[in-house]
């Protein structure tokens, strides 16, 4: 049984004879719950260099490749992503394994707006692709953060972005 946790077969903090104590109370890693505290710190501090990393590119002509699953409440569409960096936008296209499109876009860094273009049919609706619009936008903002996720709460969509190596 771990030190930390209470128990009624250990030895009494002081000696029934008034004598020192057979148990200090101290425990390795600096306390009662040092150690849980610094497996934690450590943990977070892993996590936070995976985002720390560059998910977008940068440079003109840069691209980056991506796994990407997109779920949505009446199915999803897995494929790949593929972003490359043109002047002042990010041109982007996601499709699936088959190399069937499901959709173009670019991301303007100036006026923070996304142009929807080549949508599947059954995607180009207008409520649609304000939604989408909407979406890729934050997902452009978790990219420049580093995370490779979103979930839009409101309409049950949730984009996961996994980097391929070039």
């Amino acid at each position: 049984m771990p030190a930390y946790l209470p128990s009624t077969s250990r030895a009494p903090l002081s000696s029934p004879r008034g004598g020192k104590s057979q148990r200090t109370g101290s425990l390795p890693y600096g306390g009662r719950f040092g150690g849980g505290l610094v497996c934690l710190l450590v943990c977070l501090l892993w996590c936070q260099s995976l985002c720390a990393q560059q998910a977008l590119p940068t440079a003109e002509g840069e691209k980056a490749r991506y796994r990407v699953f997109v779920e949505m409440p009446r199915g999803y569409v897995s494929g790949i992503c593929i972003l490359m960096r043109e002047g002042e936008s990010l041109k982007g296209s996601i499709f699936n394994e088959f190399g069937i499109s499901a959709m173009d876009f670019t991301y303007s860094l100036k006026s923070d707006k996304v142009k929807l273009h080549n949508l599947m049919k059954m995607r180009g609706r207008w409520y649609v692709r304000r939604v989408l619009r909407k979406d890729l936008s934050h997902l452009i903002h978790q990219l420049q953060q580093g995370c490779y996720d979103y979930t839009d709460q409101k309409h049950h969509i949730s984009f996961k972005l996994t980097p391929l190596e070039n």
